[in-house]
C-alpha cells in the first residue's frame, strides 16, 4: 500500500473541506517525522486547530486547558476527552457548520507502540469512535492507513452504526481495486 497516494488523497480532502469551511482539524502522521510520528501530540494538535474553527469552541478549549493545567500528563484518551470531546459537546446548542471533518493521515505510521500503558492504536481508534457520539454536532473522521493488523482489529472492534462505510483497497499487478 506504500506509494498508492493515500496522503495525496487525505491532503486533497483536507484542502477541499477547508475551502468549504468544514475542516475542523488534520493530523498527518509521519514515521520518523519528530512530533508527527507520535500520538502524544495528537489531542493537543487537533484541539489547537479546532480553536481556530470557531470563537465559541476556542473559549471551551481554552477553559478546558485552564481547568487542567497538567493535561499533557494525562493518558492520550483522557486528553482527547478534555480537549476535544467535551468542548465539542458544548457546541450542540450553537450555530455550527456541519458536518465537521477531521482528517487523519497515515495512522499506521504512528510510532508509539505503547503509550501511557495503552497502545497508541487502540487509544486513537477509541478517540475517533467518541467523536461520532457527540450529540447535536456532526463530526466525521477521514482516516488513511495501511491495513495493519492492530489497526484493522481496532476498527473491527468498534464497527457499528457510527462507522457505516469503509473503503478497502486491494493492490495487485493488474491494478488498484476498491471494495465498499
Amino acid at each position: 500500500m506504500a506509494g498508492t497516494g493515500k496522503s495525496t488523497i487525505a491532503l486533497t480532502v483536507a484542502r477541499e473541506q477547508y475551502q468549504r469551511h468544514h475542516l475542523g482539524a488534520s493530523f498527518f502522521f509521519s514515521r520518523g517525522g519528530g512530533g508527527r510520528s507520535s500520538a502524544r501530540s495528537f489531542p493537543a494538535t487537533i484541539a489547537a486547530q479546532l480553536r481556530e474553527f470557531s470563537p465559541e469552541l476556542k473559549k471551551c478549549i481554552n477553559d478546558a486547558a485552564a481547568v487542567n493545567p497538567r493535561i499533557r500528563n494525562l493518558m492520550l484518551y483522557d486528553q482527547w476527552k478534555k480537549l476535544v470531546v467535551e468542548p465539542l459537546s458544548h457546541m450542540r446548542d450553537r450555530s455550527f457548520p456541519s458536518p465537521l471533518l477531521l482528517v487523519i493521515d497515515a495512522l499506521d505510521e504512528c510510532d508509539d507502540g505503547a503509550l501511557y500503558g495503552e497502545t497508541a492504536f487502540s487509544a486513537l481508534v477509541q478517540c475517533l469512535k467518541d467523536i461520532t457520539t457527540i450529540e447535536g454536532v456532526e463530526v466525521r473522521a477521514f482516516v488513511t492507513s495501511r491495513p495493519d493488523g492492530a489497526i484493522k482489529l481496532g476498527f473491527q472492534r468498534i464497527l457499528n452504526k457510527e462507522f457505516q462505510k469503509f473503503l478497502f483497497f486491494t493492490i495487485s499487478r493488474n491494478g488498484l481495486w476498491m471494495k465498499t
